[in-house]
């Protein structure tokens, strides 16, 4: 291979590096520019928004728990479809209202219950009754704890802290008893003697 080749070769590789790079950041721009046009529509819709730069975050929690419901609407598990449409209502909340509890946007409690109880809840088998009962009323107390239901006093600081550590707990034994989407469930002891 001659240098005028290799030559030429460096400069096609070049030259479809930059088609490739031009391709994707206008791909990004528009996706940006979507998003700027949300935030634009947010912020003139609602005005009293706290923080109109986590629309894109919120939307997309409650599409995804969309998404969710739409999967066990689909495979006719009532409970768990209920629950995931509660919990994109709670998302949707978590972005809109007025928060007046003592944790504030900021808390890691405000971001992540929803997310984990979508986590939770299997896409293979409905929930059980208590389990049912469990997510519902860990809905609920979210839901309180975010609007500020509770008020400022000690319950309003508990409350947010247990639905956390609840849902997680509920994640853990979900875990272990292999009930996760996409976890097939392990093996018994009993078959390993």
């Amino acid at each position: 291979m001659s240098g005028k080749e290799t030559a030429v070769n460096v400069l096609i590789g070049t030259m479809l590096l930059s088609a490739f790079a031009l391709f994707v950041a206008a791909y990004m721009g528009a996706i940006g520019l979507a998003f700027y046009g949300v935030n634009l529509a947010a912020k003139h819709l609602f005005p009293g928004l706290d923080r109109a730069s986590d629309i894109e975050f919120y939307g997309f929690a409650c599409l995804a728990a969309l998404l969710w419901s739409v999967q066990h609407l689909r495979k006719r598990l009532w409970p768990n479809a209920f629950l995931s449409f509660a919990i994109v209502v709670a998302i949707t909340l978590i972005g809109l209202a007025d928060l007046h509890s003592g944790r504030g946007h900021n808390g890691f409690f405000f971001l992540a219950w929803p997310l984990f109880l979508l986590l939770v809840m299997p896409l293979e088998h409905p929930l059980r009754r208590w389990e049912f009962v469990l997510g519902a009323i860990f809905v609920s107390a979210g839901v309180a704890a975010t609007t500020g239901m509770l008020g400022s006093t000690a319950i309003a600081r508990y409350v947010p802290n247990g639905v956390v550590l609840g849902v997680f707990a509920w994640f853990i034994v979900n875990t272990r008893l292999g009930r996760l989407p996409g976890q097939s469930a392990p093996a018994s002891p009993a078959t390993h003697a």
